[in-house]
């Protein structure tokens, strides 16, 4: 965390040169269920009736968060505006700092009109924890279950109208997972489109939807290859300097591996839904507070194992309070 402070502070000195604009933010935000663990799985924790199982602090923690972006805009098409981005994140829990996880990414828009641009990007997220396994070599223990996270992008942004934008975009995914998980190691290409509508100056409304293709290997178990479609929609009325905003997720996933490969994910469907709402108090042009919450339950069902709700199942509520500072760089 201390490093990405450092790279905000030296970027903050430095923004007096021409076509350069700074944003950052920080929040707080607690969560209930980091891990996303069953109902069973809490109360095992909570009873310590397998301590080895979960080598952690708490099943609820609080994380601090910090982020900022540097865009410079130029012209590298005479007449044409591009924006050059380079941003970094850090989330740093309290209690569970083995939790903890940073991102960086880059990224080039080009405008080819007022109403048209391009946008290529990567994101790098180094190592993330999803929670702690069975060491597949020993099965005596437990150790955690890491990866690495590669993600290049590209998307078109189209405003036929005043009050509408629509982006289509592609995307190619690459998780890499460390020692010993590295039979999870999947690629996968995402496809989908954003959907942004402000007609009524009052009331903004956004819909998005992606379909991704994950694969690993397909002719070993575990075989982790899915299909899965994601949906968004939001609302967002304008009260003043008061910006509401209240959505719905809906995501589904089926794996597509063989029964007699790996009848653990086999036939096996998990359907994901949230409920989320924000608000947004802008205090001045450049600096706005945010406060946030999200509701997310997973459902999980399996033609081969009876009791795959009790594994997979999860229920997770986040709040959130933040500020931003700066200007916007996209336009």
């Amino acid at each position: 965390m201390r490093p990405i402070v450092a790279v905000l502070a030296l970027v903050g000195v430095i923004l007096a040169a021409p076509g350069l604009t700074f944003n950052a933010g920080a929040s707080v935000e607690y969560d209930d269920n980091i891990f996303r663990y069953s109902d069973r799985d809490e109360s095992i924790f909570t009873y310590r009736v397998q301590p080895d199982r979960f080598p952690f602090r708490s099943l609820d923690d609080a994380a601090v968060s910090v982020n900022g972006r540097l865009t410079w805009r130029t012209s590298l098409i005479a007449g044409h505006t591009t924006h050059l981005g380079v941003s970094a994140a850090g989330h740093e829990y309290v209690s569970n700092p083995v939790k903890s996880w940073l991102s960086g990414s880059v990224r080039a828009r080009q405008y080819l009109s007022r109403n048209l641009h391009f946008e290529a990007s990567y994101l790098l997220i180094p190592r993330y924890l999803v929670r702690y396994y069975h060491d597949p070599r020993q099965f005596t223990s437990y150790v955690p279950c890491t990866f690495a996270e590669h993600l290049i992008g590209l998307e078109a942004g189209w405003v036929p109208t005043r009050w509408l934008e629509l982006t289509p975009k592609v995307r190619y995914e690459i998780d890499r997972y460390q020692a010993p998980f590295e039979f999870y190691n999947a690629t996968a290409w995402r496809g989908g489109i954003d959907v942004s509508c402000a007609q009524f100056r009052a009331v903004g409304l956004d819909a998005a939807y992606e379909f991704k293709a994950n694969r690993s290997r397909a002719d070993t178990s575990p075989d982790v290859s899915y299909d899965q479609h994601d949906a968004v929609v939001s609302v967002r009325p304008k009260l003043g300097k008061l910006e509401l905003e209240v959505g719905y997720g809906h995501t589904w996933r089926g794996y597509t591996a063989s029964s007699l490969v790996d009848t653990t994910h086999a036939g096996r469907v998990d359907v994901t839904q949230s409920v989320f709402a924000g608000a947004t108090v802008a205090l001045t042009h450049a600096v706005s507070v945010v406060g946030s919450y999200r509701f997310e339950r997973r459902s999980s069902f399996s033609p081969y194992r009876a009791d795959i709700d009790d594994v997979k199942d999860y229920a997770q509520n986040v709040i959130g309070l933040g500020i931003r500072v700066g200007g916007s760089g996209d336009r």
